[in-house]
């Protein structure tokens, strides 16, 4: 799909540009680095504190959101670029279990709710960002394991 101009408005899955194209979206990645600001969206829908959109997932995971994801908003002290593709990843990861979900919908925000702390934090040591990584891996691995499908022929 590539990157696309500012966002005007969302209604549904239909997303409207400001340079008047309007397309349906499943998941939307809007990368929006130390701006926390999500014009487009109703700030009814993103709790926030001290300005910041709450998050889990290492930041990357919106509090009440499912298929929403904030890539950059945490800044791990350090090299930047590599936190990047691992948060891209990690919403990939979830993506696929969306997709594997039946309806396409997997209730990854309420379960991630249920077992981390939501964070404000833009800049996060690098240590506690690299924890809350790790933990939303084997959050994500039990969620896998407790949805999976039964192999036929299998106990």
């Amino acid at each position: 799909m590539g990157v696309r101009p500012a966002i005007e408005r969302i209604e549904g899955r239909t997303v409207h540009f400001v340079d008047g194209e309007a397309r349906e979206y499943d998941t939307i990645l809007w990368a929006t680095g130390f701006h926390a600001s999500l014009p487009f969206l109703d700030e009814a829908l993103v709790p926030r504190r001290n300005g910041v959109p709450l998050r889990l997932a290492a930041g990357i995971v919106p509090v009440g959101l499912d298929k929403l994801y904030y890539i950059g908003l945490s800044a791990p002290r350090g090299p930047q670029i590599p936190v990047y593709g691992v948060q891209a990843a990690l919403a990939l990861r979830m993506l696929a279990l969306h997709e594997s979900a039946p309806g396409g919908h997997a209730p990854l925000a309420a379960y991630l709710t249920g077992l981390q702390d939501a964070d404000d934090r833009i800049d996060i040591v690098r240590a506690v960002w690299n924890d809350q990584l790790a933990d939303t891996e084997r959050l994500l691995d039990a969620f896998s394991l407790a949805h999976a499908e039964p192999v036929a022929g299998t106990v």
